[in-house]
């Protein structure tokens, strides 16, 4: 079983489209750095398909264009406008939005 999925995995991989230099995340806009080792391609067209598609795996909607792992945040700062400043492991910073800030702090355990 293993195995057929890995299979099936690395079709879908094949057929995704690569990014080109111009390529855009259709949902905020951001740039997509091309990768000598890209190995697969969102198909989503927004980022509430997206929640819908990773639904029960444990995301948290940060921004109208930001999903996190909990599990990943290393740190946190609340900012004057009621938003917070995410550190993420590997050294990423993100804004969350003062409508998303109380759900992932609560998910984190944070009053």
């Amino acid at each position: 079983m293993k195995a057929l999925l890995l299979a099936a995995c690395t079709v879908l991989s094949a057929q995704a489209p690569q990014p080109g230099p111009k390529a855009a995340c259709p949902v905020c806009g951001m740039r997509v750095l091309p990768h000598g080792a890209w190995v697969a391609t969102a198909l989503w067209k927004t980022l509430a398909e997206a929640e819908e598609a990773l639904e029960g795996r444990g995301l948290v909607r940060g921004h109208r264009h930001l999903l996190l792992r909990p599990e990943a945040v290393v740190g946190l700062r609340n900012l004057e406008s009621g938003r917070l400043q995410v550190n993420l492991a590997g050294g990423a910073v993100v804004e969350v939005s003062r409508g998303a800030a109380p759900g992932l702090k609560e998910r984190l355990g944070i009053p």
